[in-house]
């Protein structure tokens, strides 16, 4: 009898060690650092706890009309608040990671609302 590898088991398992290993790295660095490492670190762990989030919905899940919508909302309002952001708030970084964070969970809270 052949021993069979489960891909999505195996494909978890480095999802969610990267995202676990991640979040000690931004620990560590809100721990030792300071000023804009802590404000970009901070903003990042909505990244890894969307990825892990993510784990539980299957693609099909998302390919509805509304998330073509929020797709196409996201091509033209994220650059224009990226720029806005670059050009008028002092920490950069901190601002293009949280408009990041809102349109990667902009997604989940579609398909919290459309369950």
């Amino acid at each position: 009898m052949k021993n069979r590898i489960n891909v999505r088991a195996v494909l978890l398992n480095i999802i969610y060690t990267t995202c676990f290993t991640s979040l000690c790295v931004i620990d560590q660095i809100m721990g030792s650092r300071d000023g804009w490492a802590q404000f970009i670190a901070r903003n990042c762990t909505g990244f890894f706890i969307a990825a892990i989030c993510f784990t539980g919905y299957k693609l099909k899940d998302f390919l509805r009309p509304i998330y073509a919508v929020w797709t196409g909302l996201v091509a033209l309002c994220a650059p224009v608040a990226i720029y806005w952001g670059n050009r008028y708030y002092p920490y950069k970084g901190q601002w293009v990671t949280a408009v990041i964070n809102i349109c990667i969970y902009g997604y989940l809270v579609i398909r919290i609302i459309k369950k």
